[in-house]
């Protein structure tokens, strides 16, 4: 069974008060510093991440300020561009309009000197013709029966033949 000595229970209760006290005294201060100091730690630690939270969302709000502008500042870019794409189609459209009224412009007025020099050829012509027709009616006849209107006459239906 068990039997218990007092003797030696009290020589060890001693012993461990002994032992008690001078852990008390040498180690309980340095350990009480250790976890004084790990607990400081642990709240500069917790502070910082705090702090750099805090510091995380600041920056995540900026962050999103700055997109919201540089998303509006696009939009505005965007619909800038759109507009000066639509000015400078309308210019080259009413340039290029100009451009064909003008060509269009020269080229009626080159079929009217064409014109004016092909009816000046075409009376040339005509005049040959009745210089020619006159002279072989002369050759042929005595002209002296015909009457100057009769001769225009002639002259006129030479030129509608012609024309």
């Amino acid at each position: 069974m068990l039997e218990i000595n007092p003797a030696l229970f009290l020589s060890q209760m001693v012993t461990f008060l002994i032992a008690l006290f001078i852990v008390w005294k040498i180690a309980w201060g340095p350990l009480q510093n250790l976890m004084k100091s790990r607990q400081d730690n642990i709240r500069e630690n917790l502070q910082q991440a705090e702090q750099t939270r805090q510091a995380a969302a600041r920056l995540e709000e900026d962050y999103r300020y700055r997109l919201s502008q540089i998303e509006q500042q696009t939009k505005e870019l965007f619909v800038i561009a759109k507009l000066e794409g639509n000015r400078l189609r309308d210019e080259i459209v009413t340039n290029a309009q100009k451009e064909v009224s003008e060509m269009h412009k020269r080229s009626q007025e080159q079929l009217e000197l064409e014109k004016e020099y092909l009816l000046r050829d075409l009376r040339t012509k005509v005049v040959e013709l009745s210089l020619s027709l006159s002279g072989r009616i002369i050759k042929e006849q005595d002209i002296s029966g015909y009457s100057a209107s009769q001769l225009d006459g002639m002259l006129d239906i030479l030129e509608k033949k012609e024309a």
